[in-house]
């Protein structure tokens, strides 16, 4: 089943660029598995 799922990340903290990054790998990996990554 398709899902829709939401990956938020960024922010103002000193973690931002860190946040960026497992968000996109996060993102990917969903991606991979058939979901709808927004």
């Amino acid at each position: 089943m398709k899902k829709n799922i939401a990956v938020l990340m960024g922010g103002r903290s000193l973690e931002r660029e860190f946040s960026i990054k497992s968000g996109q790998r996060v993102s990917n990996a969903l991606r991979k598995l058939g979901h709808n990554v927004i």
